[in-house]
């Protein structure tokens, strides 16, 4: 049984990235070669999708108002478009206005940030069903006042490309893109049967966080705790409602499990976005299992969400 680990720090998406893939078929250079085509991928996902870049074709669509898109592009305005829809437009990438009106117009952690042009948030369309796809010639139409981001989904959504590519050869892998996570199979390299995935406390108090055991499973949190600044005398975050702005309530961080790792990402967003209490209940509504931490200290760990968690 050979084990193969590769992490790189902030180096692509702004974030700490982990693969660790174990086989006793394959030998140490094929699996280094399918760990360093999955870099690869994340490499080209991030020059094509990010708005840092000008030169990237979200920047050109934002920039448009008929686009001719790739396909990959159609398949994330789709699925952004269905969690739009499910989440009852909790979840927006239309939003990006407001986001850079809080004062997020750089690349965090980046080698080479760049800024982009701040914005007068009363000139912009949010309605993100305004969005057109003719899915016979790839061409989108959208109001030319539109601008999107992919921030609140890219991650999930390459952790399963990424997912479903190694499962071709692969049982046993973990895939880290900053938190948000896959799990196949085992822990082949500590022996264990399954995951073990400490979540991490954004507290500076001791509070004893859940370990989770997780088999061919996705994983994400969301948190204010991280991608946070100081704009005026008031903290910012990532985290935007479209009538508020950056996120204010009594939550800290949350994480959800699935499946499927897009559907962690937007709904551990949704989540935090609710609140502690509407969470909670939307969670169990919904039979997302997911894990809570409060400002104040608290720790709500979901009825969905126990059997996952180790006990002693």
């Amino acid at each position: 049984m050979i084990t193969v680990e590769r992490s790189l720090h902030r180096e692509i998406m702004a974030t700490d990235i982990y693969i660790a893939i174990s086989s006793a078929k394959y030998t140490q250079e094929e699996i280094e070669g399918d760990i360093e085509e999955a870099v690869s991928q994340l490499k080209k996902f991030e020059h094509r999708f990010s708005r840092f870049n000008n030169e990237s074709e979200l920047s050109q669509f934002n920039n448009s108002s008929t686009f001719k898109a790739s396909q990959e592009f159609i398949d994330l305005l789709k699925v952004s478009l269905e969690y739009y829809l499910k989440t009852e437009k909790l979840f927006n990438p239309a939003l990006l206005p407001i986001l850079l009106q809080e004062g997020y117009t750089h690349s965090f952690y980046s080698k080479n940030q760049k800024s982009v042009q701040d914005l007068n948030t009363l000139e912009y369309s949010y309605n993100f069903e305004e969005i057109k796809i003719n899915t016979q010639t790839n061409l989108i139409s959208k109001p030319i006042n539109m601008k999107i981001d992919f921030g609140g989904i890219g991650k999930g959504y390459m952790v399963n490309i990424l997912s479903k590519f190694l499962q071709n050869k692969y049982e046993d892998y973990c895939i880290d893109l900053g938190g948000d996570m896959y799990l196949g199979g085992e822990d082949k390299q500590n022996n264990y049967p399954y995951w073990a995935i400490e979540i991490e406390n954004p507290l500076s108090v001791d509070l004893e966080m859940p370990t989770l055991i997780l088999r061919d499973m996705a994983v994400a949190t969301s948190g204010v705790n991280r991608r946070n600044w100081r704009r005026g005398n008031i903290t910012r975050n990532h985290i935007i409602n479209e009538k508020e702005g950056s996120l204010n309530n009594d939550l800290l961080c949350v994480t959800v499990l699935s499946d499927d790792c897009i559907k962690c990402d937007i709904f551990a967003k949704v989540l935090l976005i609710l609140g502690l209490n509407a969470g909670v209940e939307y969670s169990e509504e919904h039979n997302l299992p997911a894990i809570f931490v409060g400002k104040d200290n608290s720790l709500v760990i979901n009825k969905n969400a126990q059997k996952y968690v180790w006990t002693e």
